[in-house]
């Protein structure tokens, strides 16, 4: 008798436990869902606003970024564990270390850093792979979708979205800069069909052919990052990231997705240990280069790139290194960004806790492994675009679901996903509460 009263004290208790996932599920999957598509549409939300309403200047930006940051506040305190709050304290400690060393306010740093830790603990939280599918094909559609659009009537989409004055409000007038939106520089022209699409390199959304480009390869580590079985889903966002690279021109993204499938095929992708040294391997590709073309001129491209960014590592002061120097920043340069602006220290600390988050599972070591290729050579040629909330908050929300094993959300709502075997059991400091907890 004793036991049947506990056996059903139990049940009722699993039950309204159920309940509290499933009306958990009911505002978080949702609420989720809507911040990080906001992140990818809000260029053409505001572009749009600017062309038709008001005009905007670039604190727009700031005001958008900071009402995404509001609607995740539910999401993170609800679940607010004692990891999460540590690295937050550890991030927030260093930047406010240096701004009182530099005597120079820049919030641009931390925000660089927060954002992602923000759309990654939203994956945690919604953790539905099935999920992050149709949420990264239905924003790839409309990628798709309005860049087909642009390409068809050039003059309507030029007048409606005004991407060009968009930027001329909250960036610049240099008509070169703002022709580089659009065009390659003269004499480089477009490289992938000139005789179809023209010069003109399309931007579609994101009103940024870079970013674009970043979209894409977004698209193909998704796309082999999955398993074999799973070869339909492969072949469309393959299809879609083929697409995307040949609308915006993206030669550097083509060479990433080369790079990206040829890491597969070779299955040099098990090497899970080799995205924590990958840094190194990419500080070295770049000092290599200025060193070895030292005093030459070198165009606008690819090893121009590295070579700038070597360049810029070789001018660091032992002061810049920690992030206390006074050296004028080049935000061409992605190394020398982050390393100036967050400190040495912490770039080492951040590159570590994310290469040791207990993704087992080879789905999400797969993508981990694509991610840090992507990051690691992005850096080496750009230094802004790899923190760009539009290409970014998709990028840390799909990794977030894919380390998962929460149940709060994949519990409440029918997936076809088999339970992934990575989870953050291991880090019991940074796993989020069940909602039985909460």
């Amino acid at each position: 008798m004793a036991k049947d009263m506990k056996t059903m004290a139990q049940t009722q208790k699993s039950n309204v436990a159920e309940k509290a996932d499933a009306s958990e599920a009911k505002w978080i999957l949702p609420l989720a869902t809507g911040i990080v598509l906001l992140a990818c549409f809000y260029n053409l939300i505001l572009s749009l606003i600017n062309s038709h309403l008001v005009p905007l200047s670039g604190s727009a930006l700031i005001f958008a970024e900071s009402l995404m940051l509001l609607c995740a506040m539910p999401i993170l305190f609800k679940n607010l564990t004692l990891g999460f709050c540590l690295l937050v304290s550890l991030i927030a400690f260093n930047f406010f270390t240096l701004f009182l060393i530099r005597q120079d306010f820049d919030a641009k740093p931390l925000r660089d850093v927060l954002m992602p830790i923000i759309f990654l603990w939203l994956g945690l939280m919604v953790h539905r792979r099935d999920h992050a599918d149709r949420l990264l094909g239905g924003i790839a559609l409309v990628v798709i979708g309005v860049g087909v659009v642009d390409v068809l009537f050039p003059d309507f989409y030029a007048d409606f979205v005004d991407a060009l004055g968009f930027y001329a409000n909250r960036w610049s007038t240099d008509p070169y800069k703002l022709l580089t939106l659009q065009e390659r520089p003269a004499g480089i022209g477009r490289s992938l069909f000139p005789f179809l699409l023209g010069p003109r390199r399309i931007s579609s959304v994101f009103l940024d052919p870079v970013a674009m480009g970043n979209f894409a390869v977004i698209l193909a580590a998704w796309a082999f990052s999955k398993e074999k079985f799973e070869a339909r889903r492969m072949a469309f966002f393959l299809i879609c990231s083929a697409i995307v690279v040949v609308l915006c021109d993206g030669r550097f993204a083509l060479m990433l997705v080369l790079i990206i499938a040829l890491c597969r095929v070779s299955q040099i992708d098990r090497l899970y240990f080799l995205p924590a040294i990958l840094p190194l391997i990419g500080i070295s590709l770049v000092l290599a280069v200025a060193l070895l073309f030292s005093g030459q001129q070198l165009g606008d491209n690819f090893i121009g790139r590295l070579f700038s960014c070597g360049e810029d590592l070789l001018g660091l002061d032992f002061a810049s290194l920690f992030g206390v120097g006074s050296r004028l920043v080049n935000l061409d340069a992605g190394y020398g960004y982050v390393i100036q602006k967050f400190g040495v220290l912490l770039c080492i600390v951040l590159w570590l806790a994310y290469c040791f988050l207990p993704a087992r599972d080879s789905v999400a070591q797969r993508f981990r492994f694509y991610l840090s290729v992507y990051m690691v050579l992005l850096l080496s040629i750009s230094g802004s675009s790899l923190f760009a909330l539009k290409t970014s908050g998709i990028l840390w929300f799909l990794f977030g679901s894919l380390i998962s094993t929460v149940p709060k959300i994949a519990a409440s709502v029918n997936q076809p996903y088999p339970r992934s075997p990575s989870s953050l059991r291991g880090f019991p400091a940074f796993q989020p509460r069940s909602a039985s907890a909460g």
